[in-house]
């Protein structure tokens, strides 16, 4: 595993663990919620505009 990620334009971002974990539990809680709110939420919001 990389302990750096590289972005376009150059951007660099140094991850330890924890913030990978931290960032998992927040992805994984949009996604929960997402689901919830249902599959009409993503078509309304074009999903591409998030």
């Amino acid at each position: 595993m990389e302990d750096s990620v590289f972005f376009g334009e150059g951007w660099l971002v140094t991850t330890s663990a924890k913030v990978a974990e931290s960032i998992d539990v927040e992805i994984h809680s949009l996604l929960q919620y997402a689901a919830q709110q249902g599959p009409s939420l993503l078509e309304e919001s074009g999903f591409e505009d998030v």
